[in-house]
């Protein structure tokens, strides 16, 4: 099973690896949604998560969907522990090696760390990159965290991973959207 097909699954749905690895057709339902052109009918994935026990729905991305139909709706062919390691290789091989410097806490103990980036990624990045990416562009927080399962929005923030200016070009981008809307409103 190819490492970057999971990858893409983990970013696109924000599924943590025990769920997405648990994909069937049978989780794929489809819903209608209201667009202002009226309504359509759209595809969801349905699961029922393991670790909050929580139902959710998941817009059905078209990249999951080439990868489900690919493996033939069966992604539990690598362990966790397989996975991770292979996904490290790959990113060594893509040249995400700059170093990254954070601090360790363990109790009351601070310890500097310096390791490649490589080393760092997990299939949990692409439960951090799902979060951080529709948080970007300008999703609802409710409906995220919706989707990943937290309750709380302080734990939800632990994963959205932006610096300042990556803050202001969120804010920036809204600024753009609100002044488009007035645009819009005041032609019609």
């Amino acid at each position: 099973i190819n490492v970057r097909d999971l990858f893409v699954v983990a970013c696109r749905t924000g599924l943590r690896i025990s769920d997405f690895k648990l994909i069937s057709k049978d989780h794929i339902i489809t819903s209608t949604i209201e667009v202002e052109e009226g309504k359509l009918e759209r595809e969801f994935l349905r699961v029922l998560t393991q670790k909050s026990q929580k139902e959710v729905d998941i817009p059905l991305h078209s990249n999951v969907a080439e990868i489900l139909l690919k493996y033939d709706y069966d992604l539990s062919r690598i362990s966790g522990k397989k996975f991770n390691e292979r996904l490290k290789k790959v990113c060594q091989k893509a040249g995400l090696d700059e170093v990254c410097v954070y601090n360790e806490v363990k109790g009351s103990v601070t310890t500097r760390k310096e390791q490649p980036k490589y080393e760092l990624i997990s299939s949990h990045t692409g439960r951090r990159s799902f979060a951080t990416n529709h948080y970007k562009e300008g999703f609802p927080i409710i409906s995220i965290m919706a989707i990943t399962g937290h309750s709380k929005v302080a734990d939800f923030m632990n994963y959205i991973v932006l610096d300042a200016n990556e803050h202001a070009k969120v804010i920036a981008s809204h600024y753009y959207k609100l002044e488009e809307e007035k645009i819009t409103s005041k032609q019609h």
